[in-house]
Parts: structure tokens; sequence; C-alpha cells
């Protein structure tokens, strides 16, 4: 698969795949770029593997939706594994 970027005079072509919650393994290596859209639908499990992930092969994460609630949209822990501070 292929995932163009269309910026003013610049497109990019990124080879991609798509990976569930309950097939983080095959990430492999050879992931640089992570994209996490709803963070909050990711049980804690699977958020645990993916930071696990993240810091051992060192990509960069991009996340939207509400980081800071689990799975059951109730508040979690999981901002203070990024050192995100909330009030």
């Amino acid at each position: 698969m292929n995932l163009r970027l269309l910026a003013p005079e610049v497109m990019l072509r990124l080879s991609f795949r798509a990976v569930s919650e309950y097939g983080l393994e095959a990430l492999g290596s050879a992931a640089n770029l992570i994209l996490l859209p709803s963070a909050q639908n990711l049980d804690d499990s699977a958020m645990e593997q993916l930071i696990a992930f993240i810091e051992h092969t060192r990509a960069v994460l991009v996340v939207t939706g509400a980081l800071g609630l689990n799975s059951y949209w109730q508040p979690s822990g999981r901002l203070e594994e990024f050192s995100v501070c909330v009030s």
C-alpha cells in the first residue's frame, strides 16, 4: 500500500500497513512512524505493548484521540507514560 501525502508542491509516497491491537507483533522492527488514531480505543495491554515497541525501536508515535482515557472512557495513567501533564 502507498500513502500519499499532499502538500503545496510536495507529494510523498510512503509505504504503510494497518495493524490491529490484536496483532501488534506484526509491526516487526521496520516501523519508523506509527499513527494511532482513537488512542482511547486501545486496551491497556495493547497500549503497554505499543509503548514497549516504541521504546525498543525508537519509532515516532503520533497519537490522536483521548490518550488519557482507557478503552472504557475512564481516566487512566497513560499520559504519565509520556511525561505529559494535563490539568
